[in-house]
């Protein structure tokens, strides 16, 4: 392809914004999905190299959105995504990614670390700590004790459940 051929120039000439403007332009050309597909990522890929993170993985999340079922998308925003903040994402893309693994192997250490996910997000989603909050402002609030009970019980964290139902008591 001669865009194939262009985007390289620029490139050796220093002028990656450039080439991922032109990678982007290929892809919007209304052309066999797979080599649009292809440009999208490697536009991403450019932008990453260039320093701009962010839009990398805009131009990663756009490649999703026009197709779903793509691994290395999937794959090269589980490497962007970072950061507590970014928990929620990393775990969603995790799961889409088990999705779409034939892999027996690959399958088992995605679940693996989607628990491992899930279990932080859990801790940091401060579920306890809103619910104490309440009983701080409403002691003896039957819904928030409820709520905390299962969550402690589900936790087998007794010690702490049973401290909490006597300074309730």
């Amino acid at each position: 392809w001669a865009l194939d051929g262009l985007a390289r120039l620029h490139g050796d000439a220093g002028r990656p914004a450039r080439v991922v403007d032109l990678l982007l332009d290929g892809a919007n050309l209304p052309l066999d999905p797979a080599p649009t597909q292809e440009w999208r990522r490697r536009a991403a890929a450019g932008a990453l190299a260039a320093g701009d993170a962010e839009r990398a993985g805009e131009l990663y999340r756009a490649a999703l959105r026009r197709d779903a079922k793509d691994v290395a998308a999937v794959q090269a925003l589980v490497g962007l995504a970072h950061g507590d903040d970014q928990l929620p994402e990393l775990l969603g893309l995790k799961r889409r990614e088990l999705g779409l693994s034939d892999e027996p192997a690959r399958r088992v250490a995605l679940r693996l670390d989607i628990a491992r996910l899930a279990g932080l997000v859990e801790e940091r989603s401060g579920r306890v700590e809103l619910l104490l909050a309440n009983l701080d402002e409403a002691p003896g609030d039957d819904a928030s004790i409820d709520a905390l009970c299962d969550l402690l019980a589900a936790r087998s964290r007794h010690a702490k459940l049973a401290d909490l139902l006597a300074a309730q008591a």
